[in-house]
């Protein structure tokens, strides 16, 4: 399992609080992807909605960006 990152969010309070996140990563940072990406130069842009569900924390996540990665048969 990878350390949690600067980005750890307390589920419970956001979700009492109907929060929503904004955030975008940079795709340079995904380093377990770095050998895969063909273009690090993008984004990617996560949008977080946190609510509760029959009492429990959810969260209803939009994920937008383009990740171009090395083609693993012919590795084009």
């Amino acid at each position: 399992m990878s350390k949690p990152g600067p980005d750890r969010v307390d589920a419970g309070r956001l979700a009492a609080e109907q929060a929503r996140v904004v955030r975008a990563y940079p795709l340079a940072q995904f380093t377990r992807l770095a050998d895969s990406i063909v273009n690090r130069d993008g984004v990617i842009g996560v949008d977080a909605r946190f609510s509760e569900v029959q009492g429990r924390p959810a969260v209803d996540l939009d994920i937008e960006g383009v990740l171009s990665v090395r083609c693993q048969r012919c590795l084009g």
